[in-house]
């Protein structure tokens, strides 16, 4: 009881961020990294992609990874997994993709979330859920949008739609965000 703790945070090295997307591009890609299981928001982000096809939406969903639990067979999704991939190989993989945001559709806190070491060091906004690490790690990054983990997939898919017009919806946004 009489100890001297020291707290010593993560450091994060981040590139310069912005939260201005690309207004002339026709679609958003979103970027998605690891291994998604259900509790990682693999059936969330099925939902966004489903709804983003029958609501015609200009949305991608592109997966660093793969699906570790079984994934919708709902033909031509605007979703798609690269597969496994090393560690080593993430900060190349992201930079290829020339993505527009990554997006983390956990419906579980994360305790740290070693790819969000990577998103937060692409300088790309990231949208991520009010929970655990997610909330903790994001709070002073300045290209962040933290939402709501009981967002629906059509809320997720309307701020996505507003990324193109630089005008964010706050409908899946935390207070702290609007």
């Amino acid at each position: 009881p009489h100890a001297h703790y020291i707290y010593l945070s993560h450091p994060e090295f981040t590139n310069d961020t912005s939260l201005q997307i690309n207004s002339s591009k026709s679609e958003l890609k979103i970027l998605i990294l690891g291994a998604l299981t259900i509790a990682k928001g693999l059936k969330l982000l099925e939902a966004c992609a489903i709804d983003a096809k029958h609501s015609k939406l200009p949305l991608f969903f592109q997966v660093l990874g793969y699906p570790v639990d079984e994934a919708t067979t709902e033909s031509e999704i605007p979703l798609s997994f690269s597969g496994r991939y090393q560690d080593t190989e993430l900060p190349t993989l992201i930079a290829r993709e020339r993505a527009d945001i990554i997006f983390f559709p956990a419906l579980w806190p994360e305790t740290y979330s070693y790819t969000l070491s990577y998103a937060m060091n692409s300088g790309l906004p990231i949208a991520a859920p009010k929970l655990g690490a997610f909330q903790e790690r994001l709070a002073e990054y300045p290209a962040a949008f933290l939402l709501e983990w009981t967002s629906t997939a059509e809320d997720l898919n309307a701020l996505f739609v507003s990324l193109l017009s630089n005008q964010p919806q706050k409908s899946a946004l935390n207070n702290e965000n609007e």
